[in-house]
């Protein structure tokens, strides 16, 4: 939105300096003319209104600026197309750069209502001169080509700040497009990376829970090695029990249990186990 009303701004802004500017020789033209008419006050005011909509637009109100511009320059045009040349005004033509501006810095409806209400003016004006209500003064060929030329102007501007919102509008797309790829891209990786980071860690902890298990056995299996060796066994069956309990809880392939002998100089096997 803030990037919208920037263009907005920066739209308006041009728009009502470069108005500014073509009406002013216009209203010196007119104003030098010996034949005096309403258009120079037509013109006085369409400025002022420009100057108004700057105005609003130093104030931070885009909206108010631009509507200034759309609403008083609609009367504005009207009331000079009656005052002058009626519906064969040349100024009939501004209407549709007006529509395209009301498009350009609020919405299409509003470009529609002023195109739609502009068809209106129209025929209000041809039907006030054709029943005698409005005579129109015809406007000399260098003056209208002045007009004519002033409004190719404005429209040529509007066409120009159209294409280059699309040429824009089209360029952030294209990278919002780019950046939305790479960021699909770097989540996909940092997905894959997890879920290796995460496979890899479920292997150790079964790698480690069953070395935990086997820690467990082995314990209880000394667990059970020491409560043999508590009971009132002779050596010839609690030497076997033994070899057997360790041959089996630890996996063992063979087992065997040596005693000194005598002298204590030499062990001697006194039991054994193995599969088998």
């Amino acid at each position: 939105e803030s990037d919208a009303d920037n263009f907005r701004a920066k739209f308006i802004n041009g728009f009502a300096w470069i108005a500014i500017v073509l009406l002013t020789p216009a209203l010196i033209r007119y104003l030098v003319r010996p034949v005096a008419d309403s258009s120079a006050i037509v013109i006085s005011g369409l400025i002022v209104v420009m100057a108004v909509a700057l105005f609003l637009l130093r104030k931070g109100n885009v909206g108010a600026s631009g509507m200034t511009i759309i609403v008083l320059g609609w009367l504005g045009l009207g009331i000079q197309a009656y005052t002058a040349d009626g519906v064969k005004d040349v100024i009939i033509i501004a209407y549709v750069a007006l529509g395209l501006l009301a498009s350009i810095v609020v919405n299409w409806r509003v470009g529609g209502l002023v195109i739609l209400s502009s068809i209106g003016v129209v025929w209000a004006l041809a039907l006030l001169e054709v029943n005698g209500f409005l005579t129109p003064v015809l406007q000399q060929p260098i003056g209208y080509s002045w007009d004519l030329t002033f409004i190719f102007i404005i429209i040529a501007m509007l066409i120009s700040y159209s294409t280059t919102s699309l040429r824009n509008a089209i360029a952030r797309a294209n990278k919002s497009e780019a950046s939305l790829r790479t960021s699909n891209k770097e989540l996909q990786e940092l997905n894959q990376s997890l879920e290796e980071r995460v496979a890899s860690r479920t292997a150790e902890l079964e790698l480690a829970n069953q070395r935990n298990e086997k820690r467990a056995k082995q314990f209880e299996a000394i667990a059970q090695v020491a409560r043999a060796t508590t009971t009132n066994e002779s050596l010839e069956t609690l030497l076997p029990r033994l070899a057997s309990l360790i041959n089996e809880q630890f996996g063992f392939y063979h087992a065997g249990i040596f005693l000194l002998d005598e002298d204590r100089t030499n062990a001697v096997l006194r039991a054994a186990n193995s599969e088998g």
